[in-house]
Order: structure tokens, then sequence, then C-alpha cells
């Protein structure tokens, strides 16, 4: 958490940024509840800040006075290992006994686990608790295919920040799913520098009850403003009746409740502002921004639970309900779907580059495949670029999992969308009614390389000197999917590497660093040298391959006596001609 966050500040800072937010886009005195637990090597105990009734006292405490980068939060330090599992558990025994109230966790990481209690280990406990997360970093120090899962099984969605606007947008994301009906809007611009006001932002309002505006920025020595129009071309900011508003050091947000002054239904626009003087403005610097339209009232995007592991190869319907909160569905709605995904493996760069010792920064411990990939990005930036695709959801029953009747579920089968490792991003976009209302929703994916034997490669060094006429050697093994991504080195801990039939591993596994594995064995009388691949959630895939034939002494002899051959005609042929 020490290290930048990619957009100017540290990541505690964003951390600490993204969470204000979030306290304070919570109302107060609706009946909602916020505790707070932090984790290093183990939870803090007891709990920062135990879960309280959320009213403004409260707020105070959390996140203390504008601009709201003090209290329980501020405080707040990185270092320590990573224990995932005891923040889990920590914040799971903050909750009262199971009722009619919904009970949410937000878990944010910056990091992998490498200290128990792993999340596997106290998984079981966190059963009817929605769980979503935001994961902070590239690949270099996320594990994707864990967040992935744990959010898939507690009925929330991962999703992955790569810097600290990302992890603003993403807290404001997580506020509208948990308490709120979802996000209606959420662009990325540019304000240049320099430049005052930007364009208006069209959005459509369709029945809903609120609307709360959240505008994130890239600098803590700069702000934004917010101004609303309405329909009918009235001017909404903080400073209006009965509109509620709050900054923060990066953040600011308006909360309208609907209708205002008569008006609710049609199109609205948001822009952002410079506050200040405009006469004689001070120079101000290039800003990259959100705006986030968030909806209470309406209907609600959500991803249908999903606790597959994801491989290369695998086919993939990412569907989703849209609904009311009384069950019902709006009608003649679509729904898209786009798709940012990797254009290269992980496994195939660190299967060039080598890989690297593993480091400790600030008592953590950051494993050999994760400090490569971070020096890497350090010399060159990004090792993986990423491409969009997208995709039209249906509701017929062949794109829904053979639903036969319309329900607000959208989906459609995908059989060639994951092609590389690493992390896909996913954001749906529904438009329903006759007001063309809008809803978005973001959520990761984390694949991993299918191992597939056809595409791996084999090869063996035998020896005929095992008892019985059994061979002893070793049998080395590049593991690649269908499309030639390789597995990659530092995957020891990711797969379980057994003896096929007639082959038994004699040590252990040896990891070459270069994405080829070598294991030491013996091989029956007759068999044929392999092993066994397993990956969680997938078939074995078994790896086999023919021993590497030894020396031909027969062959090399009739060689000699060839070459032997040769040089007497040759002796030959010179005796004849100097005769001649």
């Amino acid at each position: 958490m020490s290290a930048g966050d990619g957009a100017g500040r540290t990541k505690i800072d964003a951390a600490r940024d993204a969470t204000s937010l979030f306290v304070q886009l919570v109302r107060a005195g609706t009946g909602n509840r916020v505790g707070l637990v932090s984790f290093s090597t183990a939870a803090s105990a007891p709990p920062d800040f135990p879960i309280a009734p959320v009213t403004v006292p409260n707020k105070a405490a959390l996140i203390g006075d504008a601009p709201f980068s003090g209290g329980k939060v501020g405080a707040i330090t990185p270092g320590g290992s990573t224990s995932i599992g005891s923040g889990l558990d920590a914040a799971r025994t903050q909750f009262p006994v199971p009722g009619a109230n919904p009970r949410a966790l937000l878990l944010l990481t910056d990091g992998l686990q490498n200290t128990p209690p792993w999340v596997s280990g106290v998984q079981g406990a966190l059963s009817g608790i929605d769980i979503h997360a935001i994961g902070l970093g590239t690949e270099a120090n996320l594990d994707g295919a864990l967040l992935s899962g744990l959010t898939g099984a507690h009925n929330g969605q991962y999703i992955r920040a790569g810097n600290g606007l990302e992890l603003e947008k993403f807290f404001s994301h997580a506020f509208g799913n948990i308490f709120e009906a979802g996000v209606l809007f959420d662009p990325e611009r540019e304000l240049p520098a320099d430049q005052r006001t930007s364009d208006p932002e069209p959005f459509t309002v369709c029945g809903e009850d609120v609307v709360t505006i959240v505008v994130g920025w890239d600098r803590t020595d700069a702000t934004l403003g917010i101004a609303l129009t309405t329909p009918a071309g009235a001017t909404v900011t903080g400073g209006t009746a009965a509109v509620e508003g709050s900054s923060g050091r990066t953040w600011s947000f308006i909360r309208v409740p609907l209708p205002h002054a008569a008006e609710r239904d049609g199109t609205w626009s948001v822009m952002v502002f410079r506050p200040g003087d405009v006469e004689f403005p001070p120079p101000a610097p290039r800003l990259r921004y959100f705006v986030n339209i968030i909806a209470a009232g309406g209907a609600h995007l959500s991803r249908l639970p999903d606790t597959r592991r994801y491989y290369t190869g695998d086919s993939i319907n990412p569907m989703v309900e849209l609904r009311y909160g009384d069950g019902s569905w709006p009608r003649g709605a679509s729904v898209e779907l786009v798709v940012t995904k990797p254009n290269a493996s992980i496994g195939t760069v660190l299967a060039t580059a080598g890989l690297r010792p593993a480091q400790t920064v600030d008592g953590d411990t950051v494993p050999a495949r994760q400090a490569t990939l971070t020096a890497l990005e350090e010399g060159s930036g990004p090792v993986v670029g990423y491409d969009e695709q997208t995709f039209p959801l249906s509701e017929d029953a062949d794109a829904t999992g053979g639903r036969m009747e319309a329900g607000g579920v959208f989906g459609t089968q995908l059989n060639s969308l994951l092609t590389a490792e690493g992390n896909y991003t996913l954001r749906y976009r529904a438009t329903y009614g006759d007001c063309a209302a809008t809803r978005e929703l973001f959520s990761s994916l984390h694949v991993d390389i299918g191992i597939d034997p056809a595409h791996s490669d084999v090869r063996t060094q035998l020896t005929p000197t095992g008892p019985g006429g059994s061979r002893v050697g070793t049998v080395t093994i590049v593991p690649n999917d269908r499309y030639g991504n390789k597995l990659g080195p530092g995957r020891s801990d990711g797969v379980n590497i057994t003896g096929s039939g007639g082959t038994t591993l004699t040590g252990s596994v040896v990891d070459n660093g270069d994405g080829s594995y070598t294991a030491p064995v013996t091989v029956a009388p007759g068999a044929t040298p392999g092993v066994v691949v397993d990956q969680p959630g997938r078939p074995p895939q078994v790896l086999t391959g023919q021993p590497t034939p030894p020396p031909d002494c027969r062959r090399w002899k009739r060689l000699v006596w060839l070459l032997l051959a040769i040089v007497l005609l040759l002796v030959t042929i010179l005796l004849i001609t100097w005769l001649a």
C-alpha cells in the first residue's frame, strides 16, 4: 500500500480517499450500519470501528471532518504481510445474528494472501453474506482467480482497479450496488489544462426516486464542482435547496431527491467545472475524472451467481438479470456486453523474460512471479495490453441456459472469448422503458491457462538401469494451452503434477524458471513415460512423450567401417593412377 497508485498518489492515500467517499455516500439515519476492519499479517483487534448505525457523528469518527481524510480511516498505515482470510473473518463477526436485513462485505486488497488464515479456511463461515471485492493494482500483485471465486460464491462482484481514480469509481459503483438500484451512467473524461468547464453529459431519468452524481479526479491539488441541468433547463448544484452535497480531496457528489421542483422523467445533463475566480483564474492542471450517476428506485442490474473457475479455451455465458424490487422486470429491455480482454498471456511473458527471485516489500512477501512482473512493469510499463469486444445479450432460451420464458435474464454463449490468461473486465449496459432508462454494471473475471496436452511439449531422458528392467531419468514438460500460451514459470503452487500410468515420480518437481518443469521418474517396463497435471476445477490432463533414444553403438560401428571402406577405395584409385 506504500507503492504508487498509478495516478500520482500512494495506494494507501488512494484507498483512504475512496473509503471516505463510500462512507459519505451512505445515507445517515436510514437504518444502515457500517463498520471497518483493517488487516495485514492479522486483522485489527479490536476492529478499527465496530459496526454501528450510520450517523453523522459515526461518519466523523470514521473519516474525520472535511476533506474527510482523517478519523479511523486516515489512521490506517501500510505494513506487514497479507491475510485476507483474517480480515474477512473479523468482519464477519461484526454482523448481528442473521435476520431480514441483508449483510454485505466490501473487501479492498492490493496484494496476494501469504499468511494464514487463508480465504479457503474461513469461506464456509461467510454463508449468507454478500461479498464484493475491489483489487487495486495489476496482474503483478492481485490473485484474480481467488477474488473472482470468492465474490462469485457470495452473490457479489469482483472489480480490478488499475489506479486510484478507478478505485474511487468502483467504490462508488459498490455503493450503488449495495445500497441503491445501481448505476445509470459512468463516463470517464479528461478536462484539459486551463479549461474551466466540461461539455455537458446527458442522461435519462425514468421513474427513479433519487439520483446521486459522483465525480472523482486524479489530483489532490485541484478540485471540481458539479452542475446539473433539468429537462426544463433549470440548474441544480450542491447549494440548491433540498440537495445534499459533499466534497473530499479528490471527489465530490450531490444527491437530488426526485421529483425536484416537479421535474423527474426526461433528459438531464451534468457537467463539471473548476470553482473559483473566473476572471483571473489560477493555472489549472489537466484532470482525468469520472462521473457516476447512481439511482435509487427503478430496476436493478445484477450478474447471476457464477462460481465456476475459468480457463483459456472454455466457453462462458455471462448472464445478468434486470429486475425491479418486487421481482417483476421491464418489458422490451436490451442489454449489451463490452469485454476488455488481455491480448497476451502473463505466462508467456514470464517464460520469455525468465523468473526473478521473490522480494520483501514493507514486510510483505512478494512471490517470484509477481516480483518479476513488477520489475518488468517498472522497466517498460504494463506487460499486457487490452482489446475490446462488444456482444449483444439475449433473453432467448438458447442464450439463457434453457429458460423458456422471458424473465429479465439476458445472456449469450461465448465460445471463443477466453483466449489469453489474465483479468477480463465485463461492462454491461441495459436500456429499458419508454423513456430509455439505463443501468450499467462492471465486474472482473480472472482466466487461467487451460493446459492442453496436444499443444504442450514433453521431453524425456531415460536410462534402462532400474530394477526389473524399469527405466529411470526425467520427464520435462512445457505446459501450453490450445492457443500456444504458456503456463509459465512460478506456477508450482497452482498445478499438481503426478505420474501417469506406469510412471512414478521419485522426487520433487523442479521449476526451471523458463516455463518448463522437470520431474525425476521411474518408468515401468513397457509403459509410456508421462505425467498428469491437475488444475482446480478441470479434468486431469495427461502429458506423455517418448524417451530420447540413447546412442546406437552399432550405428557408429557401421559408420566407422563405411569410412574405412571409402579410405581404402581412395587409396586404391591413387595407386592405380600412380602406376599408370
